[in-house]
Formats: C-alpha cells, sequence, structure tokens
C-alpha cells in the first residue's frame, strides 16, 4: 500500500486518461462536481494503486475520504481526507510523539508559505486539520502524567501534615512520610510491571493510594509516641506489641474486600483489587519491618523532635488539648493488642 493515499492522483489519471486534461484542474465548483461524479461512476481501472478487495467503481474506493455536507445547498466537497502512512510507531514515548505533531504542523505551515509549492490562496483561509485524532493521545498523556505527579506531591504534602498534627513530632512524622513515599513508589512500579499506561484510572488510582498507604503507620506513630519508655527501643517493643496485631487483623480484613474484585468485568475494579492488594501488602510490610526499624533506630528518645506548636494547633481543631502520654512502664511491658475493628 502507498505511503500517501489521495483521492486527486487517481482522479487525475482518469482525467487524462479520458482526454480531457485541458479541463484541469477546473475552473468552477460545479464542473468539478460533474467530474467527480463520472469519476466515481467510472470501473475501477486495473492500474488503480489504491484498489480495494470487492470494489468494482471508483466511487466504492474513494466514498469514504469525500464529506458532503448534506444540508448545504452549495456544489462542492465540504471536506477531504489523505492518508498517510508514518514511520514512527503509536506506542512510542509521549514526548517523541509531541515533538513529532510539532514537527508536522512546521511543515505544513512551510508548505503553504512556498509559492512553488501552489497552495491555494483560497485554501489558506480555510480549516485544516493535520491527524485524524492520534497526536492529541500524546498530549493527553502528557498532561495525565503531570497532573497525576503533581496530585501525588500535593496528597504527601498533605499527608505529611496531617502526620504532624497527630504526632506533634517532627521525627516520627518524617519517618512515616518517608514510608508512605516508598510505598506510593513500589505502587507506580507494580503497575509499570503490570504493563499499564497511564490513563485517566491509574491516574485516580495512583493519587488514591497515598490515603490506603497511610493508615497502619498512624497507628503505629500513635502507640509509638503513648508509652512513656524514654529508649526508642522499648517503646518500638510496645508499639508492635500494642497494635501489631491489630494492624495484621485490619489488613486481612481489607485484602479479603477486595480479592473478590478480582474476578469482576469492569476494568476500573480489577485495576483497583489489583492496586488495593499491592498497597495493602506493601503498607502491613513497610510498617511492620521497614517503619519499625527505622523508628528503633532513629525514633524520638522522650521528648526529642516534639513540635509544642503542634500541640497548639491539635487543640484548634479537636476543641480540646491532646491526652499527655499516660500510658505506665509497666503497660509498655505488657500491653495488650487493640481491638482490630478500631484498625482500617
Amino acid at each position: 500500500t502507498p505511503a500517501i493515499k489521495c483521492f486527486m492522483w487517481s482522479f487525475k489519471e482518469w482525467i487524462v486518461a479520458q482526454g480531457r486534461l485541458a479541463e484541469f484542474p477546473f475552473k468552477t465548483s460545479r464542473t468539478f462536481s460533474s467530474a467527480l461524479q463520472e469519476f466515481f461512476d467510472a470501473p475501477v481501472s486495473a492500474t488503480e494503486r489504491y484498489s480495494e478487495q470487492g470494489a468494482s467503481t471508483n466511487g466504492q474506493v474513494w466514498r469514504s475520504m469525500l464529506f458532503r455536507n448534506a444540508e448545504s445547498t452549495e456544489d462542492h466537497q465540504i471536506i477531504i481526507t489523505i492518508e498517510a502512512k508514518l514511520s514512527a510507531s503509536r506506542g512510542m514515548p509521549y514526548q517523541e510523539g509531541q515533538a513529532l505533531a510539532e514537527r508536522w504542523d512546521k511543515w505544513f505551515e512551510d508548505y503553504k508559505a512556498d509559492p512553488a509549492k501552489g497552495y491555494p490562496d483560497t485554501m489558506k483561509g480555510t480549516g485544516v486539520v493535520l491527524d485524524g485524532g492520534f497526536f492529541h493521545y500524546y498530549y493527553l498523556q502528557g498532561t495525565l502524567i503531570s497532573e497525576c505527579y503533581s496530585g501525588i506531591a500535593l496528597s504527601l504534602f498533605l499527608a505529611a501534615l496531617v502526620l504532624l498534627l497527630a504526632t506533634q513530632n517532627i521525627i516520627i512524622a518524617s519517618v512515616a512520610t518517608a514510608t508512605i513515599t516508598f510505598i506510593v513508589a513500589s505502587t507506580i512500579a507494580f503497575a509499570y510491571f503490570l504493563g499499564w499506561k497511564l490513563g485517566i484510572l491509574e491516574s485516580v488510582v495512583f493519587v488514591m493510594i497515598i490515603g490506603l498507604a497511610v493508615d497502619y503507620c498512624v497507628h503505629l506513630a500513635d502507640a509509638y509516641i503513648q508509652c512513656d519508655k524514654e529508649t526508642r527501643e522499648e517503646r518500638v517493643i510496645f508499639m508492635l506489641r500494642r497494635m501489631g496485631m491489630s494492624v495484621m487483623s485490619g489488613a486481612c480484613t481489607t485484602i479479603g474486600s477486595s480479592f473478590f474484585l478480582l474476578f469482576t468485568t469492569i476494568r476500573f475494579f480489577q485495576k483497583f483489587s489489583n492496586t488495593i492488594l499491592w498497597v495493602i501488602c506493601m503498607s502491613l510490610f513497610t510498617a511492620l519491618f521497614f517503619f519499625s526499624a527505622l523508628m528503633a533506630l532513629v525514633g524520638p528518645n522522650g521528648t526529642t523532635g516534639d513540635v509544642p506548636i503542634m500541640a497548639y494547633l491539635a487543640k484548634l481543631v479537636s476543641g480540646k488539648p491532646k491526652a499527655a502520654s499516660v500510658t505506665t512502664a509497666k503497660d509498655c511491658e505488657a500491653a495488650p493488642p487493640i481491638d482490630p475493628q478500631n484498625v482500617g
């Protein structure tokens, strides 16, 4: 199949074969339309380069590329399409697709401005669409990626503020935010491993996962600051004793509820369930191992890292001051797990 498919080439060849080259190009739209109708009714030439299987007339070959406004009283064609096959692949990165679209536009503008090309002045004011809707995909892809990253960044920033307000400790909030960032990064890598392309569904899901990823870290962090032990090792032990089993129970219920979405036929539910299962598993792993290990390594001792103004802000938000650490050392040594129903 030729790289460029334009009916005017075949139309001119038919005009030449009819011995009517002197009429070409046509002076009026009426004579053009009359000759075009004759061309459509004529049988397909044996030398027709664009002949399609089953087509017996030129009209059957070319009518899909010419469109007339049925309500127009003018006797001329409204839209004519020309197909051009490019060597580029539709699966190219969006940056290359946008660059190709810009080069395509520049080529057409240069073509119109070049007097040697003979582009009619009467056509310069008409609307010309240079693609059949393919290039807009690359601009959409670029916008989705930009908005997705900005949405993730904004969500992480707000999550860090909430963690700082809830824990009133800059060290705990920083470690928890780092843990959540790791979960988000692993989820994006998981989507890439599955071969997902970033679209509207994926952008929504990637922003939503931050709300799921923050849950278990918050529960463990709250248990850490409730213990009045001075050393971080003892506080981590209390944290895991107090919340470890409850966090695992909460994860099991969420995994169980999302498991059944794997068998749905709606694409969004399938992707959402895959994402939830991955996020919950990674959240459980990072909360019990990564977050706990970091807290045992750099967690605050005593009041280290406390931000007094956060207590004041927490009072404004809740209407009452946050309860001070009242858990005794004896409680820290044998702290029972809390009710799993209280863990999301």
